[in-house]
């Protein structure tokens, strides 16, 4: 008979009252059954009796031990044909019959993984979606590094004025929120005293594995937050800074590049060395670009403003200066920098002038991660 559409798995949570599970699916020989306790495989007439075997509507496994924890019953048939037609030979109906339901089993079994597996939409392009070795306590995240972020919904990070910021993720909706002003825990600080005036806060997504929940969490560390209880798996998306008035700055992030509002780190400078300057306050310890423009202000004498890494390093020539007149503006992307020196953090970028009556207006923009 014809081999219907089935659901080739079936769990229950034995409490170990009862000796008898159900299976609801065909199966053909007792090898095409695999039976699990508590994720150990049993074997047939040492742990369970079998029944059912050719029976379209399944059968029922008897444990030897009434089992506690949980019971997995699935279909598992290997992927060849054993049967060998003979030319000329007998075609015996239900030789045919289970070879042909074997092909459908294994059809089945295809779509069962399909369809626990992860998928990208259709119409996407992008190949070579390979997962690196994994890791205890990681999340992946998969898109392109550069183009439209928008199309490719990758994670986004937004705050106006406030105390809170939203991530939004491809599939997650509603956006996830973050508020310093809510109780300790998930989609809240990790800690008390996070919130506080002039600091970085970081933004982690966290995931309970039991619930399924996927939260926001804010915390002052950049490596390690303290994760609320039944939460394992933490990523980083990144930082924003509380101003004095212990309010989020504007910023938007897309993926790990960061628009914030213009900040001026450097005011009518004048350095004909490379000179570095603390913009801790501007972006945060875990920036590793960091990006803006400048302008020379009515140089007395024409020259020609650098900004580059810390020590000097990627130079970028951003706007030469004609006395009298201003510069044109010019952008610049350089490496960023933190380092601690006496206990102190200091994020620093440099620039210099070429020459002394060459004032320096330098403005920063946003980051990358």
């Amino acid at each position: 008979m014809p081999l219907l559409e089935q659901e080739t798995y079936i769990s229950y949570n034995a409490n170990g009252t009862v000796p008898t599970f159900a299976y609801p699916f065909k199966i053909v020989g007792a090898a095409d059954i695999v039976v699990k306790v508590a994720g150990v495989v049993k074997t047939l007439t040492t742990h369970y009796a079998l029944s059912g075997i050719g029976a379209a509507g399944g059968g029922n496994v008897t444990f030897v031990v009434n089992p506690t924890g949980t019971v997995e019953l699935y279909r598992e048939v290997p992927y060849n044909r054993e049967t060998d037609y003979a030319e000329n030979g007998d075609l015996i109906a239900q030789t045919l019959d289970d070879d042909l339901d074997r092909i459908v089993m294994q059809t089945q079994q295809l779509k069962r993984d399909i369809d626990r597996a992860v998928a990208v939409p259709h119409g996407w392009t992008a190949t070579g979606l390979v997962m690196s070795t994994a890791a205890a306590a990681k999340m992946y995240v998969w898109g392109e590094m550069y183009g439209d972020f928008n199309t490719l919904g990758r994670v986004t990070l937004k705050s106006a004025t406030g105390t809170i910021v939203s991530v939004s993720l491809p599939g997650v909706s509603p956006a996830v929120t973050v508020d310093l002003d809510a109780a300790i825990g998930a989609n809240g600080p990790d800690a008390a005293g996070v919130k506080g005036a002039s600091k970085w806060i970081h933004i982690w997504l966290i995931y309970n594995p039991a619930t399924g929940v996927l939260a926001g969490l804010a915390s002052v560390s950049a490596t390690a937050p303290t994760l609320p209880s039944g939460y394992t798996y933490q990523f980083y998306v990144g930082a924003n800074w509380l101003d004095g008035a212990e309010t989020f700055i504007t910023i938007e992030q897309r993926d790990n590049v960061v628009m914030r509002e213009d900040a001026q780190a450097v005011t009518d400078g004048v350095s004909t060395d490379y000179l570095p300057v603390d913009i801790k306050s501007i972006i945060p310890r875990t920036a590793k670009m960091v990006s803006g423009y400048g302008y020379a202000d009515y140089a007395s004498a024409a020259g020609v403003i650098y900004v580059a890494a810390h020590n000097g390093m990627c130079a970028q020539a951003i706007g030469k200066g004609t006395s009298g007149y201003p510069a044109a503006y010019g952008s610049f992307r350089v490496p960023a920098k933190s380092e601690i020196i006496d206990t102190t953090l200091y994020t620093k970028l440099a620039y210099k002038t070429t020459n002394a009556g060459t004032k320096a207006q330098i403005y920063v923009t946003g980051w990358e991660y």
